[in-house]
């Protein structure tokens, strides 16, 4: 718990762990109809990894993949659920709700979704072994598309990236944990400032 940590909500994931659990994961930015989607910031308009766009969900399972270790089970609604599928095969998933904005969603009683999840976790821990680490080609290559101008300048201040155009960067990294950990200073810089 707390902030900052050097693997953000993975830290902890090298030191040994079997599976993962992502629970309470949002869409990526820019998903419509779909609770409280961002990526880290509400600074970051988009993240490309090696061309593909990924957002929180995708992020956490290439630490855990970097790290050899699966995702068995993935929590949120309809399109976080949606998205984890898309990117991670035959994840486990549990829909705890229907997203119909930003701010807005048809939630089930929480007693339900414990319920839901807790099955969602057992099925997960009886095909363990089914699941692979979801693992980024090195060089990883970021492509950071911001909301605002002045977050590219800040960005900029960083060894290693350039700028591609007037909202975005670009920082090639040897491997995933090195760009993850651009990516993660380069939000914080951004949060320590005015929304300008």
């Amino acid at each position: 718990m707390g902030s900052p940590r050097p693997l953000s909500m993975m830290d902890g994931i090298e030191k040994g762990i079997d599976l993962v659990f992502l629970v309470g994961y949002h869409s990526l930015s820019g998903t419509a109809d779909s609770n409280l989607v961002h990526t880290f910031t509400g600074r970051v308009a988009e993240l490309r990894v090696n061309g593909k766009a990924i957002g929180e969900i995708g992020i956490s399972a290439a630490l855990a993949g970097y790290y050899g270790v699966p995702v068995g089970l993935v929590t949120g609604d309809d399109k976080a659920t949606q998205e984890a599928r898309r990117l991670l095969g035959t994840v486990e998933t549990v829909e705890v709700k229907r997203g119909i904005g930003m701010y807005a969603g048809l939630c089930m009683p929480p007693a339900r979704s414990r319920e839901l999840i807790y099955d969602g976790a057992k099925k997960a821990m009886l095909r363990i072994k089914a699941f692979k680490p979801f693992r980024i080609k090195s060089p990883v290559v970021l492509r950071v598309r911001f909301t605002t101008v002045s977050s590219v300048d800040r960005a900029l201040r960083m060894p290693g990236i350039e700028r591609v155009d007037n909202l975005t960067v670009r920082f090639k990294g040897k491997d995933f944990l090195e760009a993850f950990k651009a990516f993660n200073t380069i939000a914080d810089l951004l949060d320590l400032v005015s929304y300008i």
